[in-house]
């Protein structure tokens, strides 16, 4: 039960008897009706990454929606698909190349909106001694790589024409410290944590995104059974109405999306707020594109759908245009760009 219909449910209960039916007679029809309960799985644990469904919860744009939502954190030991494909939640948030390859491993699957347009993947250098673009790792430069990312540098050599013997790789964790330490020239890292952590400890960088040079993938994107779509068709396209509403508001207002993060919705994680906050307005850079701003967040353009065709391919991942679907979005945003 969301936090206004308990707070009508006490006020209503303590006034018994008629008292009770006057205030019900008062109230607007569905809000003496119980929510509909939905939960939305989350891609990992909770942050600012996710600071547009706290708002919706905390500006009731759920409950507006006639929805009692459940925000199941992600994490490590708590991966999407099973929890989406076993019904446990209406919806869950995941990576396209995520999406893709569970779907050709038989999850049945629909991506109904995007909510990062461009992928947070980023090569990250030292200001004083940048790695200005892809061809720059030719020169000998010492690039810092986590093994599970090689797909990703394997698909950068081939969408940009390199030579991958001059790719001077040294296999790492990937992490911030391989790059202050010395150990490395640049890294393979994410956009909204590796530069931030060494901001944060007063070591300015260059980086640039690999979505710049043909690395398309949306991530943080909305993914639900294909059954859903007919069969709990109402229930997505409400919880997708409070998600846009709320996602809308945190690229208004990101400081009080980190509030809420750091202070509710993730307060027993002990967050660093100033990294919250510049985390928070590296993300609106991958959530905010011309794109959106002529159809609506979320909103995925048969040219984006094809880009992102076209890297999975480089990936090894096989699918087609019909794993993406504009349907709900279509019907929420009605032509405009913004609701």
């Amino acid at each position: 039960m969301n936090a206004t219909s308990r707070r009508d449910f006490l006020r209503i209960t303590a006034l018994g008897g008629a008292g009770m039916a006057a205030a019900l007679a008062g109230m607007r029809p569905t809000a003496a009706l119980a929510a509909d309960p939905v939960a939305l799985q989350l891609g990992w644990l909770k942050s600012v990454q996710y600071g547009g469904s706290f708002i919706a919860e905390e500006r009731g744009y759920y409950a507006a929606e006639d929805l009692a939502v459940t925000l199941l954190s992600g994490g490590p030991n708590a991966p999407v698909d099973p929890v989406v494909i076993s019904g446990q939640a209406l919806v869950g948030v995941s990576a396209t190349d995520f999406a893709a390859r569970a779907f050709l491993n038989g999850a049945p699957y629909k991506i109904l909106g995007a909510k990062n347009q461009r992928h947070a993947f980023c090569i990250t250098s030292r200001a004083d001694a940048p790695v200005m673009d892809p061809a720059a790792l030719e020169s000998g430069v010492r690039l810092g790589l986590a093994t599970i990312n090689q797909p990703v540098l394997d698909a950068i050599v081939r969408l940009n024409g390199l030579d991958a013997s001059k790719i001077n790789v040294v296999t790492t964790q990937g992490t911030p410290a391989e790059l202050a330490n010395g150990q490395v020239d640049c890294f393979l890292t994410l956009f909204t944590t590796g530069p931030i952590e060494l901001e944060l400890q007063g070591i300015e960088t260059y980086s640039f995104l690999l979505s710049d040079f043909g690395y398309n993938i949306f991530s943080g994107i909305y993914i639900a059974l294909e059954e859903s779509l007919t069969e709990r068709r109402d229930l997505l396209l409400r919880l997708l109405r409070a998600e846009i509403r709320g996602w809308q508001d945190f690229t208004d207002d990101i400081p009080y999306a980190v509030d809420l993060t750091v202070n509710k919705y993730a307060a027993d994680q002990g967050l660093n707020p100033d990294q919250q906050l510049l985390q928070g307005e590296a993300q609106r850079g991958l959530l905010v594109t011309p794109d959106t701003e002529a159809h609506g967040l979320f909103w995925m353009t048969e040219e984006k759908i094809a880009a992102n065709l076209e890297t999975m391919a480089l990936l090894g991942i096989d699918v087609d245009e019909s794993l993406f679907s504009n349907e709900l979005l279509a019907e929420i945003y009605q032509g405009a760009s913004r609701i």
